[in-house]
């Protein structure tokens, strides 16, 4: 190969990435910065909010010997990764009863909801905050809630708790259906919320507090996650599609691939109005006749419909 040719080569592979690189959504080329900082709660629009004038104390519920286990780097990064690791295997299909992910975000830590789910969980208390815990870039945040116990005389890896608390979230996918993605509940109304909200495919956020503390005979490991949003009424729980990751704006992941890449942000997720739908191709928008093709008029069905009847049609075809 002469150098003429050497030099029309690299000059092809350079005008192929540039395509490549134009091709993309101005957003996935030009880093957007979102105000991280913490905001000052008290001025939230919702209150009571749980950061306003917090003293970051436990409550008396939680006893004399309750401790925070330290969210050290690798501890995010294990929490962050378990995240990913389940998302990737939904994306996929890789469970039977669900339908593949066309754009799922991947996730990643937040500070500020890490520092709300801490105010959380020192209250040594399963249940949902009564007061607001919304962030700048999480207006309505999703919460995850996981304990447990063991007799005060045994000790128990941190760690490995931790892993099982996850994984018992992601466990619920056993009970859940392609209709869970939409009602939020398993065909015999059992519990499905955690790992509903452990894949809802617009969050690209989560932030987590772990406390220990003691209770008669026992000690609890309490963990309590927040997240940049949940499924609301009438919204899918991800876009369905025929492809992994084939609606992502920004591409796929290199290490979660059925995943959307880390370029891809949407900001606060639950501000954004009608993104969790059923691919526009699984409805048909044309009818034909023996004689002659007619185009079939018909008004926009909604979200909902569109995954019923995509529902139906799966039911039928298999």
């Amino acid at each position: 190969m002469t150098c003429r040719d050497h030099c029309l080569l690299y000059a092809l592979i350079v005008v192929i990435g540039l395509v490549r690189i134009y091709a993309l959504p101005d957003f996935c080329t030009i880093k957007t910065e979102y105000d991280d900082a913490a905001p000052d709660y008290c001025e939230e629009r919702e209150q009571p909010h749980l950061g306003c004038n917090n003293k970051n104390k436990f409550a008396a519920a939680c006893g004399e010997h309750a401790e925070i286990f330290p969210m050290t780097d690798n501890v995010k990064r294990l929490i962050v990764r378990q995240h990913n690791v389940y998302r990737n295997i939904v994306a996929q299909r890789s469970l039977h009863l669900l339908p593949t992910a066309s754009r799922m975000l991947k996730v990643k830590w937040d500070t500020n909801l890490a520092q709300l789910a801490e105010y959380a969980v020192k209250k040594c208390s399963i249940k949902r905050p009564t007061s607001s815990f919304s962030t700048t870039m999480a207006s309505k945040p999703g919460f995850n809630a996981i304990y447990n116990k063991y007799p005060k005389q045994q000790e128990q890896d941190e760690i490995k708790i931790l892993g099982s608390q996850l994984k018992a979230w992601y466990d619920e996918y056993r009970r859940t259906t392609t209709e869970s993605l939409l009602s939020g509940r398993s065909p015999d109304g059992r519990d499905v919320s955690h790992f509903i909200q452990l894949i809802t495919g617009l969050n690209d956020r989560v932030g987590c507090a772990i406390v220990k503390y003691e209770q008669d005979k026992w000690k609890i490991q309490l963990m309590i996650c927040l997240y940049g949003c949940y499924k609301q009424n009438n919204q899918v729980t991800y876009a369905i599609g025929y492809l992994p990751g084939d609606k992502c704006k920004c591409g796929s992941d290199r290490q979660f691939k059925n995943l959307c890449s880390n370029e891809e942000t949407v900001g606060d997720c639950a501000m954004i109005k009608n993104h969790n739908l059923v691919n526009e191709e699984f409805e048909p928008t044309t009818t034909t006749t023996a004689t002659r093709p007619k185009i079939r008029k018909t008004r926009k069905r909604s979200p909902i419909e569109r995954l019923i009847d995509w529902i139906a049609r799966q039911k039928i075809s298999n």
